[in-house]
């Protein structure tokens, strides 16, 4: 018994380690400039994986550090831009949905078309989800400076 539940705290903490490693990846920053009480005050929001900034390529991603949408606005008129964090709070570590299996295509290709709640199993633990034109899908976070190149829709 006492053997059974070390195996099961181990396998615990090997999990929690293991997402503690995927979050310390990403960094979330937010640039201020003027004073705050001012109409000049301005906050740019970045989002990083691996020290490296995300491009602004997609409208929505869900990754390890959090949940967030890119604001492209006018200097003049709005506050804040670039990445925010959303109100939803729920990272992409926290997704779990049954359902269909990663295929080992999908797998070497490096991502897969799907809704944000529609996680397939396998999929590795490091992958995010980005919403990019009307389409979702899940990819490996690598390719998150490449992929809208891969997903754009074909130009006419």
């Amino acid at each position: 018994m006492r053997a059974c539940f070390f195996v099961v705290a181990m396998l615990v903490l090997a999990g929690c380690s293991m997402k503690s490693a995927v979050r310390s990846q990403w960094e979330y920053r937010v640039l201020t400039s003027g004073e705050r009480t001012s109409r000049e005050y301005r906050e740019e929001g970045l989002l990083l994986y691996r020290e490296r900034l995300v491009p602004p390529a997609f409208s929505t991603i869900l990754c390890p550090a959090g949940t967030f949408v890119y604001r492209r606005t006018h200097a003049l008129v709005a506050s804040a831009s670039g990445w925010l964090r959303d109100e939803a709070r729920v990272d992409s570590l926290e997704v779990q949905s049954p359902g269909a299996a990663l295929t080992d295509a999908e797998r070497s290709r490096g991502w897969y078309e799907a809704a944000w709640n529609a996680r397939r199993e396998g999929t590795p633990l490091d992958w995010v989800w980005v919403s990019f034109s009307t389409n979702g899908y899940w990819l490996k976070p690598q390719g998150l400076h490449y992929y809208s190149e891969i997903l754009a829709p074909p130009k006419p």
